[in-house]
């Protein structure tokens, strides 16, 4: 009874038969392991941890109570113990469904999707009716651009749950990249309130208001996104682009304007800043982000201080955080040592000790740290600066095989993309450089001055004086100061076209 109330939703009821824990012999296993998933649930960890432990006493081969006893150890922090576990899983029912996909969740994580589709698609086979893995695997699909095996699956959790909003958002996700905004905005309407558990859904919902102009709907979903996630940099320039188009310049500027002067603030979001000010009559507050902005890039790793409101913000880790950003690596590095001492199973403890290392100039030690972390969790933040440390630790073809593993396995990440087409031009392929530069500019760099410089240089490399002009008129109308911008202008060898170029130029400065 006490599981049926928890397959229901209903915790009280659940609590009512599982709390008294009276339970016979012959399924006291079974209800110690409910009463820990139903702890589990609301977050009382040390609860459900107690009542695995009971339940794993009197059953040590049950594979759902070791998928549950990974999701806690997860949760905790102790990644490396729940990847065991999960594989415990496995190897005591290779069919089980539960294991299954738990294993494609930690697999996507580490491994990218096209490792987490095979795992979605043997939990799929075991138990075809699971609304989670039918969710899980569609969206997975969605992500590695199988978009009608996606549409086959996730019609198959709609016919099963109708009211299920991950049926409508994943639909709407496919409806967008195929250009249907109306179609994807209905399906998002369908769906009501965008729940505030899904982040992914807010972003979707946002980047199709976005499309079909209603910005200020967007800038509210974004809004949601960034307050949940204060450290996710990418919603914050989507929230300051939303402002901007909405009118929002008062908002935007003085939520983001220290952030825009920031040394680690994108060349982006100091641009929309600095449009806001103009629009609000402050031109001396534009000309200095403009300024900046228009400059190179200066280096490409900085330490960051955790976002305000962030999780992460308190405690030792945020100490050693401004260890590294005061520029004292050796302490940060003793006192991240010590906290990866304490969480030694923690990615994140893991890739705290190699930040440290880094800063402390043992690039070595930074990567072999990063590469343990990675096993549990790569998003590109941590590949980017594992990439560094090969680098710096002389070993630039590993880096770029970092590179290639990483684009091949996540393909909808731009910034590894780039830095293949940057380091095949550098060393000469450009074929290999004509590759990535057209598959960056597919994932969204058609706005971004210097790859379209790269693609002027590959172009004129080529002999293709006609794409070399197309990209530098590109790059000059969308950043005419940019010097990686006039360089490429320099490149096109046709003065009558750099002639028009810079009329461009001087048009858009006025």
């Amino acid at each position: 009874m006490g599981e049926a109330e928890l397959l229901q939703g209903n915790a009280t009821e659940a609590h009512r038969w599982l709390d008294p824990r009276d339970f016979s012999a012959e399924t006291s296993a079974r209800g110690l392991h409910m009463l820990g998933r139903l702890l589990l649930q609301e977050g009382d960890n040390s609860g459900a941890s107690e009542a695995f432990a009971a339940s794993l006493q009197r059953d040590p081969d049950n594979p759902g109570l070791w998928v549950d006893i990974g999701r806690l150890r997860y949760r905790t922090g102790r990644q490396m113990d729940a990847i065991e576990a999960a594989r415990r899983a496995i190897a005591l029912d290779p069919a089980n469904s539960e294991a299954l996909l738990f294993r494609g969740q930690i697999a996507r994580d580490t491994k990218g999707l096209r490792a987490a589709s095979g795992w979605f698609a043997r939990a799929y086979r075991a138990r075809p009716t699971d609304p989670d893995i039918l969710a899980e695997y569609a969206a997975t699909l969605t992500e590695a651009g199988r978009a009608t095996d996606a549409l086959r699956i996730i019609r198959e959790l709609a016919a099963l749950r109708p009211g299920d909003p991950r049926a409508n958002i994943v639909q709407a996700v496919i409806a967008a990249r195929g250009g249907d905004f109306d179609l994807a905005q209905s399906l998002l309407d369908r769906t009501g309130d965008l729940p505030d558990d899904m982040p992914a859904a807010l972003l979707a919902g946002g980047l199709i208001d976005l499309a079909v102009s209603n910005n200020a709907s967007a800038a509210q979903a974004f809004d949601r996104l960034y307050r949940m996630q204060p450290d996710n940099r990418e919603a914050r320039e989507l929230l300051a682009h939303a402002l901007a188009l909405s009118g929002g310049h008062l908002e935007l500027t003085h939520r983001f304007g220290d952030a825009a002067l920031a040394p680690d603030a994108s060349p982006y979001l100091m641009t929309v800043v600095a449009r806001s000010w103009e629009a609000l009559g402050e031109r001396g507050k534009a000309a200095v982000l403009l300024d900046r902005a228009a400059a190179r890039r200066g280096a490409w790793l900085v330490p960051l201080q955790p976002g305000e409101g962030s999780g992460a913000s308190g405690g030792p880790q945020a100490r050693i955080r401004a260890l590294i950003v005061t520029e004292k690596p050796q302490e940060a590095r003793r006192a991240a040592d010590a906290f990866f001492a304490r969480f030694s199973g923690s990615g994140d403890a893991l890739s705290l000790a190699g930040d440290a290392a880094l800063a402390a100039g043992d690039p070595k030690r930074a990567e072999q740290l990063y590469r343990k972390s990675a096993a549990i969790r790569e998003p590109w933040p941590l590949a980017r600066r594992r990439y560094a440390a090969l680098v710096r630790a002389g070993r630039p073809d590993d880096a770029e095989r970092l590179l290639e593993r990483f684009a091949l396995a996540r393909p909808g990440v731009l910034e590894p993309v780039v830095w293949l087409a940057q380091r095949a031009f550098a060393r000469g392929d450009l074929p290999q450089a004509d590759r990535m530069i057209r598959r960056a500019l597919y994932l969204g760099a058609q706005r971004d001055p210097e790859v379209l410089a790269l693609a002027v240089a590959t172009a004129a490399r080529r002999g293709d004086r006609e794409a070399a002009r197309r990209f530098a008129a590109r790059a000059l109308a969308i950043q005419p100061a940019n010097p990686v911008a006039r360089s490429a202008m320099a490149a096109v060898s046709d003065a009558s076209v750099r002639k028009a170029l810079a009329a461009r130029e001087r048009a858009a400065r006025r």
